[in-house]
Formats: structure tokens, C-alpha cells, sequence
């Protein structure tokens, strides 16, 4: 009798540090990018990661110094919006690294969730206000997708300086088409997604799988830019299939 409430008492603890550790980061660090630089940067995944329905996931965000609860975490793809919500009113570190471990739904079409490579995490300020995304990642076995290898999920760029975009078309699957490139970032006063210009620079044909882009000047600082890269004339969901990475603004 002594063993079974010793083995009840265990798995009690056990389940409640599990809720623990759903909804509380992992781990934490200070953070490197600059405090006076609102937003939330996320760092992993990067993009091109390939998982399996079912598979545990890290997440690594960054907050700014005043954020310390997050609205929502969900999983999120190209014009299908939310597919999966992972965990609402996170409480997060402000200012350090968080990381966060999530278990990816199963494949179920009838939610939409598909073998795609077009997957992101979603981080939301409020029901309909983004803070900032996470790289495209895998899901599945899609027999489709361009993968980003440089620059790293992340990174710090200075405005008016020159960063390299390389990405690779791994299934052989847009010979002859063209890219554009966007860049979209998410402030939360605006409760929309702001692009910005409409197209920073188009017409690269993918076999180049190199570019060197510049981010305006006049475009303020910020940690939740996402560089996206779209394939012109190639249509997903009703929209242009596109691919991004976060990465941090700063003068």
C-alpha cells in the first residue's frame, strides 16, 4: 500500500513539473541583442529544419526588456493563419534567451496540417497582433520547398550595410523561375503585419541561390524583421509560396 502511494505521490510531482516546464522557459541567458531594440527575435528553429509529426521542437526567443508575457505560440503557415495553438499567456524573461520545448501536432488535413516546408512558429502580442515569427521550417516529407542556409536565424544587421541571402532549391522544383525579395516586420501597435517596401528587390533567378540585400536606413529598429524570400508566379495556398527568417534591425 506504502509503494502505490509512493508511486502516485511521484507521478503527481512528475505531471506537475511537466505543466511547469510547458509553460515556463527552459533555460535562460542574457540576452545578446540590444535592449533599446524592441520585439522579439526567435532563433531556433532555423530555417530548412525537417521534423515529423509528433516530434519535440526548440524554440529559442529573445524579448525585449518589457515584454515578459507572451499572448500566444502557435504554429502557423502560409495563408492558413494559426493551424495549432502550442500555449497562450506564456510568461517569458525579459531581455534574456527563453527556450522552450513544443511537441508538433499530428497530420491531420482536415486543420490543415499538411507534409509542407513552409511551417513557422507564431509568436502573437493578442489575438491578431503579431510579435514575431521563427524561421520556415519542415514538417512531413513535401516533396517542395527552398531552403535558406545564410543569413543565420537571427542575426544582427545594421541598416545601409550589406548582408548575404543564399538559399537552395533542393527538389529541382523551380528551374527558371524568379524571386522576390520582402521584408515584413511586426510592431505591436499596428495590429498588422507592415511590409516594407513592397518589393525590396525582384527578378532573381533562383538558380543563382546568392544575393546581397541592404536594408534601408530609414527603416526603424527592431527585433521581429523577417527577410522573406517568394517564388515568383508559383502560387500556394492562393498566395506566392514564400520562405523567411527573422533577423534584428539596429542602427
Amino acid at each position: 500500500m506504502m509503494h502505490n502511494k509512493l508511486i502516485t505521490t511521484v507521478l503527481c510531482l512528475l505531471s506537475i513539473l511537466a505543466s511547469l516546464l510547458y509553460a515556463h522557459p527552459l533555460d535562460s541567458r542574457s540576452s545578446v541583442y540590444p535592449d533599446n531594440v524592441k520585439g522579439v527575435q526567435v532563433t531556433t528553429p532555423v530555417n530548412g529544419d525537417s521534423y515529423d509529426f509528433g516530434d519535440k521542437v526548440k524554440l529559442t526567443l529573445y524579448p525585449d526588456p518589457k515584454t515578459s508575457v507572451i499572448y500566444e505560440i502557435n504554429l502557423w503557415i502560409a495563408n492558413l493563419n494559426r493551424v495549432h495553438v502550442f500555449a497562450s499567456n506564456v510568461e517569458v524573461k525579459p531581455g534574456q534567451e527563453n527556450i522552450f520545448e513544443f511537441t508538433l501536432p499530428d497530420r491531420d488535413p482536415s486543420k490543415n496540417i499538411t507534409d509542407d516546408a513552409r511551417y513557422h512558429f507564431g509568436i502573437y502580442e493578442s489575438a491578431d497582433t503579431f510579435m514575431g515569427a521563427s524561421s520556415t521550417f519542415v514538417i512531413g516529407s513535401p516533396k517542395f520547398g527552398l531552403t535558406i542556409s545564410k543569413p543565420p536565424s537571427g542575426l544582427i544587421v545594421q541598416s545601409g550595410k550589406p548582408f548575404t541571402v543564399k538559399w537552395s532549391d533542393i527538389f529541382n522544383k523551380y528551374s527558371g523561375k524568379k524571386i522576390v525579395v520582402h521584408l515584413f516586420y511586426f510592431l505591436g501597435d499596428t495590429n498588422k503585419i507592415t511590409e516594407v517596401p513592397a518589393d525590396l528587390y525582384t527578378g532573381i533567378p533562383v538558380e543563382d541561390g546568392t544575393y546581397d540585400v541592404t536594408i534601408p536606413s530609414s527603416y526603424p529598429p527592431h527585433r521581429d524583421y523577417v527577410i522573406v524570400l517568394g517564388i515568383i508566379d508559383v502560387l500556394r495556398n492562393g498566395v506566392t509560396e514564400h520562405y523567411g527568417l527573422p533577423l534584428t534591425l539596429v542602427d
